[in-house]
């Protein structure tokens, strides 16, 4: 939506789709008009809001998804060490009770 001049004066105008091609959709010059590009500006508003919240719970996860990941590798290492220590060995990828 914009404020478009036309003729020296000023007036609202909306973009809408329609049959596949974009019309101007007068809305007014006066007080609708404002009441329009106020209820744009708080949709966009809200729209930045929502994907701000958006992108800071995903980093938040992204974090969890590290510390979890941190957490596995040192298990791995753990368990890799103690099967090591109790006699087992991996053979092609299988882990093996050591003979003898």
């Amino acid at each position: 939506m914009a404020w478009e001049t036309r003729r020296r004066r000023r007036y609202y105008y909306r973009k809408v789709r329609w049959q596949g091609r974009v019309r101007s959709e007068y809305i007014g010059r006066g007080l609708r008009a404002r009441c329009a590009e106020a209820a744009v500006a708080e949709r966009a508003d809200a729209g930045a809001a929502r994907r701000h919240r958006r992108r800071q719970l995903l980093r938040r996860e992204s974090d969890i998804d590290g510390q979890i990941q941190d957490l596995l590798d040192w298990t791995r290492y753990i368990v890799r060490a103690l099967s090591l220590v109790a006699g087992w060995h991996t053979h092609k990828g299988t882990w093996r009770r050591r003979r003898g």
